[in-house]
């Protein structure tokens, strides 16, 4: 089934140090609430510390939240990244990034769900934090991803096209049953959103991009 966010059992958050302790309950309450609506407080009490434990050991709850999320975004960088440059066939590449985002979403459950409370606050976070971690990078996924689909077009694979749509599209095509099982389930009544869904999604995802951008030599009459 498609978990809507880590929910670690009480031991399972109290084990470990206390600072481990305070990133696992974070972890849980900002998937659950997302940034603006997480309490230090409510962090506190479920890590089974106080409140000043958090501010020793990460200062802010901004940058308890940057901890918890720039491991999950540098390993889905890197994961996309790599995924991108995996073979000189624009399609073949495409494929091997749809298969590295199903793979990083279903390691990271808590992935959607923040991306997600980004969405509902509008990329607060999104600017202060993860922006400046991309920024790093030797050029943003985002742009290797382009790179991708306008190579499809110089070779004449893809239709024209305004790659930055392509990469959207991608995204979310990807994304979304992570984050709206119950949104499926509404509209679909009795779905099983497990591992055979998520294949069959994941091959969908792959025809729907190659298939509709497919420059076909056949001109209509």
């Amino acid at each position: 089934m498609i978990s809507n966010g880590p929910h670690l059992q009480i031991g399972e958050v109290l084990a470990g140090e206390p600072r481990q302790r305070i990133l696992n309950a974070a972890t849980q309450v900002f998937t659950q609430k997302g940034l603006r609506g997480a309490r230090t407080r409510e962090i506190a009490r479920l890590a089974g510390v106080n409140v000043a434990s958090i501010h020793y050991y990460f200062g802010t709850k901004e940058r308890l939240y940057e901890r918890i999320i720039r491991p999950i975004f540098t390993v889905v960088v890197d994961g996309l990244k790599g995924a991108s440059r995996s073979s000189a066939d624009p399609r073949r590449c495409i494929e091997a990034v749809v298969d590295a985002y199903f793979d990083l979403l279903r390691e990271h459950p808590e992935l959607p769900r923040l991306m997600m409370w980004e969405l509902v606050d509008g990329g607060v976070a999104l600017e202060k934090v993860i922006k400046p971690m991309l920024k790093e990078e030797e050029i943003l996924v985002s742009e290797r991803l382009r790179q991708v689909f306008q190579k499809g077009q110089k070779m004449g694979m893809f239709k024209p096209h305004n790659p930055s749509q392509a990469v959207i599209s991608l995204v979310a095509l990807c994304v979304f049953p992570f984050f709206a099982g119950r949104l499926i389930n509404t509209f679909f009544p009795g779905q099983a959103l497990d591992a055979e869904f998520m294949a069959e999604r994941r091959s969908h995802v792959k025809d729907l991009l190659i298939s509709g951008l497919a420059l076909h030599s056949e001109t209509s009459s």
